[in-house]
């Protein structure tokens, strides 16, 4: 083969990777991160509470015939206000 023939070959095999190559040009990329603030503590707060149990207990295994068991359940109100300094919250919660 001649030399204008293996030259053109090779630019005909390669062209697709130049036009690849030039669509690459001018992207950004994303920012990472923003400085806006993520979340706001600042203010006042409500809520209720509500919780339960269940217990069982037998010794029965152990010698003693002891058995207890329980139910119970909980429920309450709380509320708060917080104050952001920096890169501290401050607050005040009460609950009953």
């Amino acid at each position: 083969m001649n030399l204008s023939l293996k030259l053109g070959l090779s630019l005909f095999v390669l062209s697709p990777a130049f036009a690849f190559a030039a669509d690459l040009t001018g992207r950004t990329a994303a920012p990472v991160f923003s400085d806006s603030p993520v979340s706001n503590w600042d203010g006042f707060y409500a809520g209720t509470v509500l919780s339960g149990s269940r217990s069982q207990f037998d010794s029965s295994s152990q010698g003693a015939s002891l058995g207890v068991s329980g139910n119970g359940h909980g429920r309450g109100l709380l509320a708060g206000y917080n104050v952001p300094s920096g890169r501290y919250v401050f607050g005040v919660e009460g609950d009953i």
